[in-house]
């Protein structure tokens, strides 16, 4: 009944701002995908000068979206989004945690195993994409937390 009671609620100002940045962000990383796989993947982006500029510009932008709704949230936060907010940090550690051993910590030396070394240019991946999932975890973590708090007696 209360679970019920608190889907029927409105959201609030916070879920909306990180509804609206997970939606733009998700969007600014599939066009940095796109325009990274497109150009020759990590061998295009070291070559291509204009590649490496593109996706600059698209990471400054995700960056100016995850600083605006993450100020246009905590300026609303009510009591009930307080709680919420303990949340996102925990979604972001473990996510980020995964990006960086299971995605880049292992597959790197399977793949330049035989090279002996990894280029210099997946240090720069690492660091991108880790931001990326930051911040995309950060606006998941906010609502997982808007979902999660009232279950466990955050209200």
């Amino acid at each position: 009944e209360g679970l019920v009671e608190f889907h029927s609620m409105p959201w609030s100002p916070l879920q909306k701002s990180a509804s609206a940045g997970l939606a733009i962000g998700s969007t600014l990383i599939a066009g940095i995908l796109w325009i990274f796989h497109s150009n020759g993947g990590a061998a295009g982006y070291d070559t291509n000068p204009s590649m490496r500029m593109q996706i600059l510009g698209l990471f400054m932008v995700s960056i100016a979206n995850f600083t605006v709704f993450t100020v246009l949230a905590r300026k609303s936060a009510d009591e009930r989004d307080q709680a919420v907010l303990g949340w996102a940090p925990q979604v972001q550690a473990i996510s980020v945690l995964l990006l960086l051993v299971a995605a880049w910590c292992v597959t790197l030396p399977v793949r330049f195993h035989s090279e002996g070394s990894v280029p210099t240019i997946y240090f720069y991946l690492i660091s991108g994409s880790a931001w990326l999932v930051y911040m995309l975890t950060y606006f998941a973590g906010v609502i997982l937390g808007s979902w999660v708090a009232p279950r466990h007696g955050q209200r």
